[in-house]
């Protein structure tokens, strides 16, 4: 653990102690807290009927557990798109926030409770005089429900299919493999021993428009 979150201070000796103030939507089914100044990270995501933690980055917040944008650079290497949102607009079930790159993109991402979901949206807009490509990544780091390894599963036009893991993880960077996106409508990650799963619909517009890698980490009990 030390050295995890050593790494990600940049090498540096990390402060004793950071605070980060919360945002709370609540509706009668979910609890989600966000912390815009942790690089807008969703940290905590509980669905109240099924009892369960989907996820758990407010216990470890330099550990995966949590979903936010990532951005990667040419060389493969990533890091959080942003350090810290602006709360423009909050209710009790709808976050929407804001934050600008240092090469001129300005994201608002929305983050809704909509009865039986938790939808998120990310708009990208270029402030900048040139062309500029965005690598981003939305990321989630789905919590496996104890060391187990998870599945993950892609429906296409022809139904649900179970997406394989690489044959050999430690052999492949980040543990990661690319998912084929063609025809993809929805994914869901699956944790066999809590029989549950997490189904993410893709809106029309973002289908064929993607790339997915997958990660599989069940030892650090993220997905």
């Amino acid at each position: 653990l030390e050295a995890a979150v050593r790494r990600a201070c940049g090498g540096d000796t990390p402060p004793r102690e950071q605070c980060h103030p919360l945002v709370v939507l609540e509706d009668d089914r979910h609890l989600v807290w966000i912390a815009p100044s942790l690089g807008g990270a969703v940290v905590r995501w509980r669905d109240k009927a099924l009892g369960a933690e989907l996820l758990r980055g407010y216990e470890f917040p330099t550990l995966p557990g949590s979903i936010r944008e990532w951005r990667v650079e040419p060389d493969g290497t990533a890091h959080p798109a942003v350090e810290a949102w602006e709360a423009v607009e909050q209710t009790t079930d709808r976050l929407v926030l804001r934050a600008s790159t240092d090469d001129g993109l300005m994201l608002t991402r929305t983050a809704a409770l909509d009865g039986e979901e938790l939808a998120l949206m990310l708009e990208v807009r270029n402030r900048a005089d040139e062309p500029c490509a965005p690598r981003l990544v939305l990321r989630p780091e789905f919590f496996t429900q104890g060391m187990h390894a998870p599945e993950l599963w892609v429906e296409g036009a022809d139904g649900w299919s179970l997406v394989p893991p690489p044959p050999n993880p430690l052999a492949t960077p980040w543990r990661t493999q690319q998912v084929p996106v063609n025809g993809t409508q929805s994914w869901a990650f699956h944790a066999p021993a809590a029989n549950l799963s997490v189904v993410n619909r893709l809106g029309a517009a973002a289908r064929g428009a993607l790339r997915f890698v997958a990660n599989w980490e069940h030892r650090t009990q993220q997905a």
